[in-house]
């Protein structure tokens, strides 16, 4: 065997041990996975008798303590500053910063803190490992920490070192104190609140 055959042969295994390590990793041990920033966006919805609201933040961060021998442990935490709120009304942006509302100076983040998960289901499909489950915390918001649940599904490429989480959960504002300006909330911002999230991760 000449060298050069010999460094190809050495680079080829160092390659394949790589990717069994990376996917190993990511199915059977606990890896700290950090929120892309720059990818991660984040939708809610208000639904009201006078206004259906569709608002936006894309300046999702947290992290994800991911458990693959035990996805039911998985813990984290994802937040978003109520500054990067957008609903295509500036006005209406800066009212929800308020103290009727988010008061943002005083509660500046959203944040949902992810306990556990449970109802897990878990397939392959290919190299990427799907899992849909109920993640369970609580959700601070306005100052005011409920527990919450939030429906999840969860795509992993662990050749890649990535993985893509979809919550979705919803939410009264009573629940949070937020009153709004005077009968504002009921008639033209819904009651409840739907949240929706498209959030990308490395490890």
């Amino acid at each position: 065997m000449t060298s050069k055959t010999s460094l190809i042969l050495g680079i080829v295994v160092a390659l394949v041990s790589l990717t069994a390590l990376s996917t190993a990793s990511a199915e059977g041990s606990t890896d700290s996975w950090k929120v892309d920033e720059s990818r991660s966006t984040l939708t809610f919805t208000s639904d009201a008798p006078a206004e259906r609201i569709i608002g936006t933040s894309e300046e999702v961060g947290g992290q994800v303590q991911w458990n693959g021998d035990d996805p039911q442990a998985t813990s984290g935490k994802i937040y978003f500053p109520v500054s990067s709120m957008r609903t295509g009304n500036r006005l209406r942006d800066r009212h929800l910063q308020g103290s009727d509302w988010l008061n943002a100076s005083e509660n500046p983040k959203v944040t949902f803190e992810v306990k556990g998960l449970r109802d897990v289901k878990k397939e392959r499909d290919g190299e990427r490992i799907n899992i849909e489950a109920t993640a369970y915390g609580t959700v601070t918001l306005n100052g005011v920490t409920n527990e919450e649940t939030a429906q999840v599904t969860i795509a992993i490429l662990p050749d890649q070192t990535v993985a893509r989480i979809q919550p979705k959960l919803e939410f009264a504002l009573a629940d949070y104190e937020v009153k709004g300006t005077r009968g504002t909330v009921g008639r033209e911002v819904g009651t409840s609140i739907e949240v929706e999230a498209l959030i990308y991760a490395n490890w």
